[in-house]
């Protein structure tokens, strides 16, 4: 790459600037099936998106799965999505 050049990184986390930057009272709606637990409606994508890049920042590359995640570490994650005020 030339100096001066920038590149996006595309393998970081997101900012999902669009989301956070909402006023606090302009929540994006998500539904979620009943039967599965997922979310199923267009703000799928985004809401997955928010949920990824918590997780990349707050759980360890080293960590395998995510039932290795202790409950004390999912439970602070849990927290940080409920006062995220964006879903």
């Amino acid at each position: 790459m030339a100096d001066g050049e920038s590149s996006k990184n595309s393998n970081g986390p997101t900012g999902l600037e669009d989301i956070v930057l909402r006023p606090d009272d302009d929540k994006v709606p998500i539904e979620i099936d009943q039967k599965t637990g997922r979310a199923k409606d267009p703000n799928k994508a985004k809401f997955v998106t928010f949920l990824g890049s918590l997780a990349q920042k707050e759980v360890s590359i080293l960590t395998p799965r995510w039932k290795e995640v202790s409950k004390v570490q999912r439970n602070l994650i849990w927290e940080k999505i409920c006062v995220s005020n964006l879903f």
